[in-house]
């Protein structure tokens, strides 16, 4: 795992149902190490949700852009 900080560079876009920007939940673009992909989650009744990703799952740099 490395020091630092890196970007999630996916692109935020309107939410239609509350008007706040934000990211697909889930979608990762690294800044640092160009990881680009989803990341799942698994829910309480057993559903794959997008998790609120705040590290990069490769090079484990915290994203400092949200």
């Amino acid at each position: 795992m490395s020091e630092g900080t890196a970007r999630n560079l996916v692109t935020k876009k309107v939410d239609p149902f509350t008007g706040e920007l934000r990211r697909r939940p889930g979608s990762v673009r690294c800044s640092e190490c160009g990881f680009n992909g989803v990341v799942y989650e698994y829910s309480a009744f057993s559903d794959l949700l997008g998790a609120d990703v705040v590290f990069c799952p490769v090079c484990g740099r915290r994203f400092d852009d949200d």
